[in-house]
């Protein structure tokens, strides 16, 4: 590929064409030629239009929420939500991020909700769920001592990439996510579309929910899973001692009630 600096001066003035095209007025390209200072944010601007980041803001989650909870949590429940994001930390690993997790009256009312949530964000994406992955209770738990807290509105600090390759039966344990990739994959739809890309340099998983055990004819073995990439939205479930190198396990490391 020819380097930019050894680009023919025609193809240069078409560049500026295409940008006057786009929409800037031949003054602005002017000024942006003389001054170097002024195309940062402009560069800025588009690198965040190509390549928009894994991981919404805190805001934008609280906005989400708003928008698709508003019905069943009240007022507080909101401002509690935005009092105790001012607080939160900004992670530092390009795998961890805060999620803003609803849990409604029960487990099973919490899986289907936010999976209902996940088909209108990804609605182009046309997400399936496998017609053996059963949410009653006959068919879903949480794994033994994770915590659920019914008719909560709650940050959720998560590691995606945790655990990476390894069984879900060997790892799991009470950090183990559940709900929180659900919403995370309401909130984070980047995210939740790149699995198994490389995003800036960084591996991005497929994730196991192994804060849930998923029972079929075999008993409570399996554990659901959720995946994007080029596929459309997918829920499954797999066995839990089931041992994969593009799969991650995330945990909860940090909750903020």
């Amino acid at each position: 590929m020819t380097s930019l600096y050894e680009m023919p001066f025609g193809k240069i003035q078409d560049f500026i064409r295409r940008l006057v095209k786009a929409g800037l007025d031949e003054e602005t390209v002017q000024q942006l030629l003389k001054d170097d200072s002024l195309a940062g944010p402009w560069v800025a601007q588009l690198m965040a239009t190509l390549h928009p980041p894994l991981f919404v803001s805190n805001g934008q989650q609280l906005k989400n929420a708003r928008e698709w909870f508003g019905d069943y949590f009240h007022k507080g429940q909101f401002a509690n939500a935005e009092m105790q994001m001012a607080n939160l930390k900004a992670p530092t690993e390009p795998l961890h991020a805060w999620v803003l997790t609803p849990h409604f009256n029960t487990i099973e009312q919490t899986f289907d909700w936010l999976w209902s949530t996940i088909k209108r964000v990804h609605s182009n994406d046309h997400p399936w769920r496998s017609d053996f992955l059963k949410s009653d209770p006959g068919h879903l738990k949480l794994v033994a001592c994770s915590v659920f807290e019914p008719n909560s509105l709650r940050w959720v600090l998560v590691d995606f990439g945790a655990y990476l390759g390894e069984r879900p039966d060997r790892v799991r344990g009470r950090d183990s996510a559940h709900a929180e990739l659900l919403a995370a994959a309401c909130h984070h739809p980047v995210w939740a579309r790149s699995a198994r890309k490389v995003v800036n340099g960084v591996f991005v998983p497929q994730v196991n929910l192994c804060g849930y055990q998923l029972s079929t004819v075999s008993g409570w073995v399996c554990v659901p899973y959720l995946s994007g990439g080029k596929e459309h939205m997918r829920l499954d479930y797999l066995l839990e001692n089931n041992a994969n190198s593009t799969f991650a396990n995330p945990v909860r490391l940090e909750v903020v009630r």
